[in-house]
């Protein structure tokens, strides 16, 4: 499960694990939580290790509470690496033309 803990209105996760990598966009849901505000994704990845953001009112974020990465291009990713299967994904998906 992938969570953005950071605020926001609407919030994206993209990644290096879609279809269409980088593109292809995850909407997360937003759950209040007691005093804050989470938004959730849960999908189905390939074992291995993925790179991720997120955009967040439009702006392309990464989460400070979760590991990094930098990409050749010098950008700063979220890092996951899977070694087994997980849940079903449950974001909705939709496209996008913007690029990391």
């Amino acid at each position: 499960m992938f969570e953005w803990t950071e605020g926001g209105s609407v919030v994206y996760l993209l990644g290096s694990f879609s279809e269409k990598p980088w593109i292809e966009r995850h909407a997360m849901e937003r759950v209040d939580e007691n005093s804050r505000v989470v938004f959730r994704c849960t999908l189905e990845l390939p074992i291995g290790i993925h790179s991720y953001k997120f955009i967040v009112d439009g702006q392309w974020r990464y989460a400070i509470d979760q590991p990094t990465l930098s990409d050749p291009d010098g950008n700063i990713n979220n890092v996951i690496a899977v070694r087994m299967a997980t849940e079903n994904r449950t974001c909705q998906r939709m496209q996008s033309s913007n690029q990391a």
